[in-house]
């Protein structure tokens, strides 16, 4: 009799320890959602985070990558209180400052996103997304130097990343540099030579410099 009630003990033992194994952790739980936003899998993503926060409600990596499926899905009021969350538990997120900054550009938010993408430069100069995401804000600003100025920043430290080159010869056109900007489409095409906004943009800027002569 005895033999039998340990043997069940053990057996109800053995089956919580695997119930427990299987419980994954709030990491593995990002994990899962970030595999998923790879493969565009955003509803999906969500369920995972959201798991995440109700296991860890501070864990701001959750509350983060929840914020950045929701401006993928382009509801940005819902991402930007995510981001908020993320950077009051950890006010030198700066993915967190360069997602909320994302969030008031789409939404003409030009001077918020501003101070956005300037308090995560604050945290971190080499971070070249948060140059990038300035530079075109300043741009739509019509604040062509200054944003010339975070386009060669964001190529310094990113040479590879083809919309740093693509956007500095958006700048350029708008600025009246025809020269200039077919240079750096030329640079576009380089790193990917079916880049079709590229190959149009080079043609607009090289039939304007044609016409007017101007360099």
């Amino acid at each position: 009799m005895y033999k039998i009630i340990l043997t069940l003990m053990l057996l109800i033992a053995l089956t919580n320890s695997f119930s427990l194994a299987r419980v994954e952790s709030p990491l593995d739980l990002v994990n899962s959602g970030i595999e998923l936003i790879n493969q565009d899998k955003y509803d999906e993503a969500i369920v995972y985070f959201d798991k995440a926060i109700e296991v860890a409600p501070n864990y701001s990596d959750a509350w983060y990558n929840k914020g950045l499926v929701l401006f993928y899905k382009a509801q940005d009021e819902e991402a930007i209180k995510c981001f908020d969350k993320t950077l009051e538990l950890d006010s030198r997120y700066t993915y967190a400052w360069n997602g909320k900054g994302l969030c008031l550009y789409y939404q003409s938010k030009y001077e918020e996103a501003l101070k956005c993408f300037d308090k995560a430069l604050e945290i971190n100069q080499r971070y070249s997304y948060a140059w990038h995401n300035k530079g075109r804000t300043l741009q739509d600003q019509e604040k062509y130097e200054e944003a010339l100025t975070c386009f060669d920043k964001a190529i310094e430290l990113d040479p590879q990343y083809i919309y740093n080159w693509y956007y500095k010869g958006i700048t350029l056109h708008k600025n009246g540099k025809f020269q200039d900007a077919i240079i750096c489409f030329d640079r576009a095409l380089e790193l990917d030579p079916e880049y079709e906004d590229a190959k149009k943009a080079r043609e607009d800027s090289l039939k304007i410099q044609q016409k007017s002569g101007k360099p």
